[in-house]
């Protein structure tokens, strides 16, 4: 993990946290120019989520370009990011050099927008980052209610075209209750929702891409390969990722939500 936390109780409460989950904090700076960033989250009856967000700035919106290295990427396989670090502080020319780095370094790059519209005071600015960063994607994790706005349309089939002419081999699209599909330039295939009793979608999301992510390194697919996945292998890892996510949300909480235990065992 790649961030920086304050000189506060809520960057230790952070960083003991992600130790816990097995989470390698190495990378993780300490500052005392600001304080950690901060969200909150409420869930609806039916599990959906409400953000508050507090930073201003906060310690990740000042990690700047200088703390990223080549060797951080030596043992890596993906590096994910979303949009949430991109606007227009240091943070963002760090994830520039970091995706410079790992590109270099043979590793995949995939990119969440992840659209939280609170942490932007201007919309254009917001649509206008996430697709100056599309080209540097290989992989793209969209939901649909952030499609219309990223691509102009609401239709998936219409949006593939520009989302390929940009960049990324794989989209990730999740619809929710409606389930997820994978597509690729040469493959399509879909996944319907797990029926569980949802409590709490927190977190669904970027448990969906991470199990997706860990599923391609199990298979160790190379950049080069990532379109030419059979039909067969991504709809495994597809079934794979919607079980886990659909898992995630029959408990409370985001990263605590998560099923424990090597990804690898449960493919």
């Amino acid at each position: 993990l790649i961030s920086q936390v304050g000189q506060d109780f809520f960057g230790d409460q952070i960083i003991r946290d992600l130790k816990m989950l097995g989470v390698d904090t190495a990378a993780v700076s300490r500052t005392s120019e600001a304080p950690t960033s901060l969200a909150f989250v409420t869930a609806d009856p039916e599990g959906q989520g409400d953000y508050l967000f507090y930073r201003n700035p906060g310690a990740d919106m000042l990690l700047g370009p200088d703390s990223i290295c080549e060797s951080l990427f030596e043992a890596a396989f993906c590096l994910h990011f979303c949009s949430v670090s991109l606007g227009d502080f240091p943070f963002r020319d760090a994830h520039v050099k970091a995706i410079e780095i790992a590109r270099k370094a043979g590793l995949l790059i995939s990119f969440d927008p992840n659209l939280r519209f609170p942490l932007w005071e201007d919309k254009e600015e917001l649509r206008s980052v996430i697709r100056r960063f599309l080209p540097l994607a290989d992989i793209l994790k969209i939901a649909s209610d952030e499609l219309e706005f990223i691509t102009g349309t609401k239709n998936i089939q219409e949006a593939l075209p520009f989302l390929f002419s940009q960049g990324p081999r794989l989209v990730l699209y999740t619809k929710g209750a409606d389930g997820a599909e994978v597509h690729s330039p040469q493959a399509s295939v879909f996944s319907e929702i797990v029926p569980v009793r949802t409590l709490d979608t927190t977190g669904a999301g970027d448990a969906f891409t991470g199990s997706f992510l860990c599923q391609l390194a199990k298979r160790q697919v190379k950049r080069e390969e990532l379109e030419a996945l059979d039909v067969r292998s991504l709809q495994a890892i597809l079934d794979f990722s919607n079980r886990y996510a659909a898992a995630t949300t029959t408990r409370r909480g985001a990263a605590a939500s998560y099923p424990t235990g090597d990804c690898h065992d449960r493919s």
